[in-house]
């Protein structure tokens, strides 16, 4: 080796990496990251609100029909038959709160949390609905069977009970879009099945039947409903049944508390109804009727716009929560901002109606 003379640098042994940069001086202090803002949801807001216009707009047509059918019908059958008809249709309705379970929910959040897979969610949760809906339509039948004896009462509680049926195979589509928040079909769907409803209604109040056809009446919205958006959620994935019982039994583990909810809310709404079919007569159950239809359909405002948000709620709440926090204050503003008129707008109606 040559060792280097006075003043001379020494010959590097190899090439080495040099940096342009020179090294920061650890007297110099360093400047604090920025805090970044939270990021924005997967989900557009503009989505959002397309999903509740398009829902509001169909149902707002839908109204319209059901309000033409119902007058219809309710003037053909008169108050008894009528009464007949609202006692069928109150006893089932209390059963409906079992055809979702709330696993829609549950899985909607396993989703948007990244915990779980949509489309094998939703074959489970397929399969699982076809086990239980048919002995959940048996059953209903049967305990309507045991409590009236009206024979034509019986008869229609038969008939609707097939409702549940095609209820619970529908609802295992809702996370489908629930999670993608494109409402579309669902509301196509609900428009299209109250249009069927009021052509078969004009149909049988020219023909002159008897009243358990307006039953079979009542099941073509869930009819229409389960083709159109099966056709639509199969678009997005494949909706083949898979029996997994642990799995599905996990699901129904964490939907327990949905599950609660959902029962007291429909018992809180159809109870009364059922109670009065039992103490009073058919007439009274048909007024009756008339005036829950009128708030049922009001009240389906707050649900479009709960499907249209669950998808972004959830996200935020498991990736922010003080995001999330906002966007609940947002929401219940905005719920405010529709539920006044209508408190008092409904106060003016009530005596008209």
């Amino acid at each position: 080796m040559i060792e280097p003379t006075a003043g001379e640098a020494p010959l590097p042994s190899a090439p080495q990496s040099v940096s342009s940069a020179p090294p920061p001086s650890p007297a110099e202090p360093t400047e604090p990251a920025e805090p970044r803002d939270p990021a924005p949801p997967s989900v557009p807001q503009a989505r959002i609100a397309h999903a509740f216009s398009v829902q509001l707009l169909c149902r707002a047509l839908g109204m319209l029909a059901s309000v033409v059918s119902v007058a219809m019908t309710a003037r053909y059958l008169g108050p008894d038959r009528y009464g007949q008809l609202m006692v069928a249709v109150a006893f089932i309705g209390i059963w409906t709160s079992m055809t979702d379970l709330g696993i829609s929910t549950v899985i909607v959040r396993r989703v948007t949390s990244g915990r779980g897979e949509l489309e094998r969610l939703v074959r489970v949760n397929s399969g699982l609905s076809l086990v239980y809906c048919l002995p959940l339509g048996i059953i209903a039948a049967i305990t309507g069977l045991l409590i009236y004896r009206d024979a034509s009462v019986r008869v229609m509680l038969v008939v609707l009970s097939g409702q549940l049926l095609m209820l619970t195979m529908r609802t295992r589509f809702e996370p489908v879009f629930l999670s993608t928040v494109r409402f579309s079909a669902v509301a196509i769907s609900d428009l299209a099945g109250r249009l069927g409803t009021l052509a078969m209604v004009s149909w049988l109040v020219t023909a002159h039947a008897d009243v358990i056809w307006f039953a079979v009446a009542q099941l073509i919205p869930p009819a229409v409903q389960l083709l159109i958006q099966g056709t639509a959620a199969a678009q997005h994935i494949s909706l083949r049944p898979i029996f997994a019982l642990r799995e599905a039994l996990d699901l129904l583990r964490e939907s327990l508390p949905l599950m609660g909810v959902a029962v007291v809310g429909i018992v809180y709404w159809r109870a009364d109804g059922v109670i009065l079919s039992l103490m009073s007569t058919h007439a009274e159950v048909g007024v009756y009727g008339l005036a829950y239809l009128i708030a049922f359909n009001t009240e389906a405002l707050s649900v479009f716009f709960l499907k249209s948000t669950l998808s972004t709620a959830t996200e935020l709440f498991a990736r922010d929560v003080k995001a999330y926090v906002v966007f609940l204050r947002r929401s219940v503003e905005l719920m405010y901002f529709i539920a006044v008129p209508v408190a008092v707008v409904g106060s003016m109606l009530a005596v008209p109606l």
